[in-house]
């Protein structure tokens, strides 16, 4: 799943968002409250350094419908110690190359 994962938070990074500008990515499954969730809380923490609490909680403040059960926990969880915790030190300087 992280390779899924990586690729992904990728892909707005290096294909639709130019830095400096105000652009924004819509990132959506079928129910718009689990996979999506996950993959944009991934995204946040690579991009900001941040925990996967923080990461959910911005997320729940925006769209209080997200759905995230157990798995989805354990990959944010992963994810952050896989390639957040340890990483580069400085905020919006941690996503996987």
């Amino acid at each position: 799943m992280n390779k899924v994962l990586i690729k992904s938070i990728r892909f707005p990074r290096d294909e639709i968002c130019v830095p400096g500008s105000d652009s924004s990515v819509y990132v959506h499954c079928k129910a718009g409250r689990t996979r999506s969730a996950t993959l944009v809380g991934c995204y946040l923490m690579a991009q900001n350094g941040w925990t996967p609490e923080r990461a959910v909680a911005l997320m729940q403040e925006r769209r209080p419908h997200i759905l995230l059960h157990t798995k989805q926990w354990e990959a944010l969880r992963e994810f952050h110690r896989n390639h957040v915790q340890g990483g580069a030190s400085n905020e919006g300087q941690n996503t996987p190359s």
